[in-house]
């Protein structure tokens, strides 16, 4: 859906690989306005984490959270890799925060200063 911009997937115990994995690269890919993704809980590997911190670094920079346990039934992730992914979708969420900012000044609407008109 175009105006998706969180998908919660935390607890589901669905394990993030093969064509689960494609799914949500796919989902990733194209809905540029979801840049929030919690999959606490749930089984993904090292190899799955790092094809998403690659794809987060170039193409789908609008990721700025991707929630992930750093244990799960499928063992431990990477401590590195843990900690690099969650570097890049930090980073990601600066310029996300920019982003917001910036749209905030081009409302035109009731920003400003407004003060108490003056008596005379």
């Amino acid at each position: 859906h175009p105006a998706l911009v969180h998908l919660g997937l935390a607890d589901t115990s669905c394990a993030v690989e093969g064509e689960v994995c494609e799914a949500l690269r796919a989902c990733v890919e194209k809905n540029a306005l979801c840049g929030s993704f919690d999959l606490k809980h749930n089984p993904i590997g090292d190899t799955a984490t790092y094809e998403f911190v690659k794809l987060f670094k170039t193409t789908c920079a609008h990721v700025h959270v991707f929630e992930v346990s750093e244990t799960t039934s499928a063992g431990p992730l990477d401590p590195l890799l843990y900690k690099q992914l969650y570097t890049v979708t930090g980073a990601n969420h600066k310029d996300w925060l920019k982003a917001q900012k910036k749209k905030k000044g081009k409302g035109g609407g009731k920003g400003g200063k407004q003060g108490k008109k003056k008596k005379k």
